[in-house]
């Protein structure tokens, strides 16, 4: 009798590859969205990044330029309605019919008693009204062709409702019953969605008053494994849309080891 193989069916369920599938992730100039955006070209996915400064955006494109897929990347901010509806006209016109989305810039907010009226409402509409509006771009597109999967990366502040993050955890739980009433919507369309809910990232972002946030600082931690890295992010990300058409992962919670 042959032994079993890794890829027998009888002990591996069927993974569906990348290859040539179209996929935009937004916030893909840093952190989890660059880390994803490079994961998903090497297995050769075609990706189109977008974020709101340019440095970043040409950095990332020369980055990713060196992975299998195609990679296109352009600068646009999703809290503006005209941004958004201009990168999915982009990505249109460059890619072709969308297959993924995933859903991923954010900016940090704290409490809502922070900052002015402006300013609070702009961490709303990045964090919260950006996901909904390429939401429904990405949705008419995929409804059309009867398949697509739609990834959020959400946060675990939706559960442990951190204290002076109030703002964040408004947005991040909003996220979370969305992705969920979203799945049992579109599910009928032949469209999954995925919500992925991390504990603390490291990225390379932070503010010169947040020593502790600083990139030495971060290694230390991701080290002890008290802090995740980006591509442990991708990673979980891969695997949402590597399953059978048949299976949806609904959500995934990632810790560090040693989560406080």
């Amino acid at each position: 009798m042959p032994l079993l193989s890794a890829d027998s069916p009888a002990v591996h369920t069927q993974q569906p590859s990348l290859d040539g599938r179209n996929v935009m992730v937004t916030g893909g100039t840093t952190g989890i969205g660059r880390a994803t955006a490079a994961l998903l070209a090497a297995h050769g996915a075609n990706v189109f990044i977008f974020g709101r400064h340019e440095p970043e955006l040409r950095t990332a494109l020369d980055y990713l330029s060196q992975a299998r897929g195609t990679i296109l990347g352009t600068i646009a901010d999703q809290s503006r309605a005209e941004d958004v509806a201009r990168v999915f006209a982009a990505a249109d016109h460059e890619l072709g019919p969308l297959d993924v989305l995933v859903n991923n810039a954010s900016i940090g907010a704290g409490e809502i008693t922070e900052g002015d009226d402006a300013q609070w409402r702009y961490a709303l509409q990045s964090d919260l009204t950006g996901y909904l509006d390429c939401t429904r771009h990405a949705v008419d597109r995929m409804k059309r062709r009867g398949r697509g999967h739609i990834v959020n990366v959400g946060s675990i502040s939706s559960v442990h409702h951190t204290k002076g993050l109030s703002l964040y955890v408004a947005a991040k739980s909003a996220i979370h019953g969305y992705s969920r009433a979203l799945h049992r919507e579109l599910g009928p369309h032949g469209i999954k969605v995925s919500l992925i809910e991390p504990g603390l990232v490291g990225t390379e972002i932070f503010e010169p008053g947040e020593p502790e946030r600083a990139p030495e600082v971060q290694h230390a931690e991701q080290r002890r494994g008290a802090m995740l890295k980006p591509e442990d992010i991708a990673v979980a990300v891969h695997y949402c849309l590597t399953q059978p058409p048949r299976c949806n992962i609904g959500l995934v919670r990632i810790e560090p080891l040693k989560a406080e």
